[in-house]
């Protein structure tokens, strides 16, 4: 009978394993597609302004065989040393030759691959967000979690760039996950490994070091005990624990990445480039003003539902009474920290709408637990989860489909090749099929005197956030006023606008799948606005 049931056990808990490993590796399968669709946008142009510089940096490192990528705005570490043996693998294999060498060949290959990795991190988000929703048995949200994680817009978009911030978001998420088998193990291994990955945030993107906050919250959890009912603070627990977890943070970081550490002045000089107080279309608001600006870009993506969601989830977070909800607040600190600074960016939030999404995924089990015994309450709250979640899930499909469609600047390059406006007699600026290269600033520009140059492009990208503050971009704003009244406009490209609603979001999935079916084109346009003028003497 002891055998019977000793096997019984092990048989369950295989089970168990096996169900695990099933649930995350669907969770991670459908993510990835979700992400996987629309990765050549923009082929053959490079439209993302940020791409290049890993892509370059890694063709650097290959080309004069070094681990110093010589630049450390971002800084990257863990994306390049991660890309540098798969592309160099990926051209030996098929050119014979090394990265740096041979990047011109296939220039898109190496770019693909790149997002796919970006892709592959993007999905691995939505199976961190499950099992971090697995650690809270009191209420077990991890498929709430997968969902919004999955399909949250901003992580399907940025999935898609061969940028630093959703590999940033996911080793901030593994960096909770590994504080939280602490807290339920108590096994000092995975604290340890807790500020690895705070090293590792912090040299992929330096904000990054935002994550040990998650690690102190964690320490003093712990130092916390349960004696006689009471809750006693153990300050020498917490002051040790603290000093040896700095120690870890910095040793990690030292031994990733010297070459930081040792041109640190050089490192710094570029932070403080960056840290520059304006910024072309991202100028600070101030405190309150960037605190809201993150505010209404996580409602513009999760809409009202989602958000009334989030807040039962705070409220429920309250009431569970258990301590380890507060890492789930990291996003929090997160946004109070980042809107300090003088500018603000959508792509800067990733981090901290962890929060609100593992709110609102803690609001939704709350809700589906508290009517489980009530028929008809049941079906109001599962009508009212659907309101919410259908159009998320659209919204968030839809933001890959996008991807998929035809660009203007690829549509204006074959007007332009077709036409022979060629780059030669064109002025241009950035955001456009000739994005400018070592050319003077297009504001300078005299277009009575125009020379050689027959033709200008502009791109609504710029143009807009010029016309976003007249009073700051006088001389931009007086160029674009010149240009419109004393050229004559060939032609101009417009994109389709963003389907907002469900029956539109419907129409592009439907659309989308008939392409496939059929093998058609696109029947959308993304991407500026473009003009093409011609100029007059």
């Amino acid at each position: 009978m002891g055998n019977d049931n000793r096997s019984a056990s092990y048989l369950s808990a295989k089970s168990k394993k096996w169900n695990v490993f099933l649930s995350a590796l669907t969770i991670f399968l459908v993510a990835l597609i979700v992400r996987y669709i629309g990765l050549k946008f923009g082929f053959p142009l490079f439209t993302h302004p940020d791409e290049g510089y890993l892509m370059n940096a890694v063709r650097g490192m290959s080309q004069y065989r070094t681990l110093d990528p010589g630049t450390y705005i971002y800084p990257g570490y863990p994306s390049l040393y991660s890309k540098l043996p798969l592309l160099e693998g990926l051209s030996l294999h098929k050119f014979g030759e090394i990265y740096g060498k041979d990047y011109w060949k296939d220039p898109f290959l190496f770019y693909f691959v790149s997002r796919l990795m970006t892709a592959v991190q993007g999905a691995l988000l939505s199976v961190v967000a499950w099992f971090i929703g697995r650690k809270y048995k009191k209420i077990d949200f991890s498929w709430p979690a997968a969902v919004l994680f999955t399909f949250y817009p901003p992580f399907v978009l940025h999935s898609h760039y061969v940028t630093v911030d959703i590999p940033l978001t996911l080793f901030v998420m593994v960096v909770l996950l590994f504080c939280l088998n602490y807290l339920s193990s108590n096994k000092r291994f995975w604290l340890v490994m807790a500020c690895v990955f705070v090293s590792i945030a912090t040299l992929e993107k330096y904000p990054g070091i935002l994550s040990f906050g998650i690690v102190l919250a964690t320490i003093g959890i712990r130092a916390f005990n349960n004696s006689e009912q009471k809750k006693v603070l153990d300050g020498r627990f917490l002051l040790k624990t603290i000093g040896e977890c700095l120690l870890i943070v910095l040793v990690a970081i030292l031994v990733i990445a010297p070459t930081l550490v040792l041109h640190f002045d050089t490192a710094w000089k570029q932070i403080l480039l960056e840290a520059r107080p304006t910024h072309l279309g991202a100028d600070g608001l101030g405190w309150g003003g960037n605190l809201l600006y993150y505010l209404k870009d996580f409602y513009a993506n999760a809409r009202l539902i989602i958000s009334i969601i989030a807040a039962v989830g705070l409220a429920a977070a309250i009431l569970i009474k258990d301590p380890t909800a507060l890492l789930l607040l990291f996003g929090g600190g997160y946004w109070i920290a980042l809107s300090v600074l003088h500018l603000h960016h959508s792509r800067w939030s990733l981090p901290m709408m962890t929060t609100p999404l593992f709110l609102a995924a803690l609001g939704t089990s709350f809700l589906w637990q508290k009517v489980s015994h009530r028929t008809a309450c049941k079906i109001a709250v599962a009508v009212f989860l659907l309101a919410g979640f259908v159009p998320f899930i659209l919204k968030g499909t839809v933001t890959s489909l996008m991807l998929t469609w035809l660009d203007t600047r690829n549509i204006a390059l074959r007007f332009m090749g077709e036409y022979d406006i060629t780059e030669n007699k064109t002025v241009s600026e950035g955001y456009t099929p000739y994005y400018p290269n070592s050319k003077p600033n297009i504001y300078d520009f005299d277009i009575f005197k125009p020379g050689e140059k027959e033709y200008l492009v502009l791109s609504s990208i710029m143009v807009d956030r010029y016309a976003a503050e007249p009073e700051r971009y006088v001389t931009q704003n007086a160029f674009y006023a010149r240009v419109r009244s004393h050229s004559v406009l060939i032609k101009d490209f417009r994109p389709d606008p963003e389907p907002t609603s469900v029956i539109d979001q419907l129409k592009v999935i439907f659309e989308y799948l008939n392409r496939k079916f059929r093998n058609s084109k696109p029947q959308y346009l993304t991407g500026p606005r473009l003009e093409i003028y011609k100029l007059q003497e």
